[in-house]
C-alpha cells in the first residue's frame, strides 16, 4: 500500500482527490489518502514515531508526497527523516532536502544523533492521551506555539483540565507539548561558524512563570563556557548547530536541577543580536566572527 500524503485543497480538489487516484488504481496501484493536518509525531531519546491517523508510516510500503509547498514542506521534511531511518521509500526525495526547520524537526534530528532533548508531541489529541496514558509524558507539561519565539504562546500545565483549556485557544495543530523539566534558568549560547563564543544564564525573577527568556523579564548574566556547567556538554552545542547547518546560531539549554541532565530547548537561526539583554557583548562575538570570515589583505592587491 502506497499513501498519497495530500493537503486539504488538494483533497477538495476532484482532479486529484479522484481522477488521478482513480486512474492510478486501474493500472493496479494500491493507494491510500492522507492529509498532512492528520499527522502526528513524538521524539523523545527513547522512542520516535510519526502517525497517519492511527496507522504508524512505517506500516506504509512507500509514501508520496504529493505537496511541498507552504507548511506541508515541514510536515514531509519530519516524515521524510523518519522515513528514511526505517527504509520506507518516499518520493519526491528532495522532501528530505529542506532547510527549514520547524521545531519538530529540530528535536527529531538532535535526538537521532544523540543530542539531549525533551520528549516532544505535537499533532492529534487522541495520541496524546495515549502517551499520557501509558505515562510516556507525564504532567507537568510545556506547550508552545509551533512557530512561537521569545515566550509568547508558552504555557506551564499541571494537569488535563490545564491542558484543554490552552489546546482550546488556538487552531488543531498550533502547539507542540514537551516535557516539563524543573530547573532554576537556561542558558543560551552563541554558537558562530561552529565554535561556541559567548554564553548566557538566563533566570526568571520569580515563579510565577516559568519563562526563562529575556524578552518575559528574566535576568540574563555573562557567564564562561568553560567554568559552567555548559563546559561539559559544549560539543553537544556545537555539533547541534552544525547539525541544522547554522552557523550563526543561538542554541538554548537548561539543565535538570535535580539530575543535572541536560536539554536542548532549540537552535535559534535568529538569536536576539541586536536586542534583549547585554546587547554590547552579543555584537562584539558576532562582529569577531564576521571579522574572520573576511579575507586578509596582504598588500599585494594590485602588484
Amino acid at each position: 500500500m502506497i499513501l498519497f500524503l495530500m493537503t486539504r485543497k488538494q483533497l477538495a480538489t476532484p482532479d486529484e482527490s479522484t481522477v488521478f487516484i482513480s486512474l492510478l488504481a486501474a493500472e493496479g496501484v494500491e493507494i491510500e489518502i492522507g492529509c498532512y493536518d492528520d499527522i502526528s509525531a513524538f521524539v523523545s531519546m527513547k522512542e520516535r514515531r510519526i502517525w497517519i491517523g492511527t496507522k504508524d508510516l512505517r506500516e506504509y510500503q512507500a509514501v508520496y508526497f504529493r505537496s511541498l509547498s507552504g507548511s506541508a514542506r515541514s510536515v514531509a521534511a519530519l516524515c521524510a527523516l523518519y522515513l528514511k531511518e526505517h527504509d520506507v521509500p518516499f518520493v519526491d526525495s528532495e522532501a528530505a532536502a529542506s532547510q527549514s526547520f520547524s521545531k519538530l524537526q529540530q528535536m527529531y534530528l538532535l535526538a537521532q544523533h544523540a543530542i539531549a532533548i525533551p520528549a516532544t508531541f505535537h499533532g492529534k489529541k487522541q495520541h496524546l492521551d495515549r502517551l499520557l496514558a501509558d505515562r510516556t509524558l507525564q504532567f507537568p507539561l510545556i506547550v508552545k506555539g509551533n512557530v512561537a519565539s521569545r515566550g509568547r504562546d508558552n504555557y506551564l500545565v499541571q494537569s488535563e483540565a490545564e491542558l484543554q483549556e490552552v489546546l482550546q485557544k488556538k487552531p488543531s495543530g498550533f502547539f507542540i507539548v514537551q516535557e516539563a523539566i524543573p530547573n532554576q534558568g537556561d542558558y543560551r549560547v552563541l554558537v558562530l561558524g561552529g565554535e561556541a563564543r559567548w554564553a548566557m544564564y538566563r533566570q526568571r525573577m520569580n515563579n510565577e512563570t516559568h519563562l526563562n527568556n529575556t524578552s518575559q523579564g528574566a535576568m540574563g548574566t555573562v557567564v564562561s563556557l568553560d567554568d559552567s556547567p555548559l563546559a561539559t556538554v559544549r560539543p553537544d552545542l556545537e555539533r547541534a548547530a552544525k547539525l541544522l547547518g547554522r552557523d550563526i546560531a543561538g542554541v538554548d539549554v537548561l539543565f535538570h536541577q535535580e539530575t543535572g541532565a541536560y536539554a536542548i530547548l532549540e537552535v535559534n537561526r535568529t538569536p536576539q543580536l541586536s536586542n534583549g539583554a547585554q546587547v554590547d557583548q552579543k555584537i562584539a562575538a558576532l562582529a569577531a566572527y564576521l571579522k574572520s570570515l573576511q579575507k586578509v589583505d596582504d598588500g599585494s592587491a594590485g602588484h
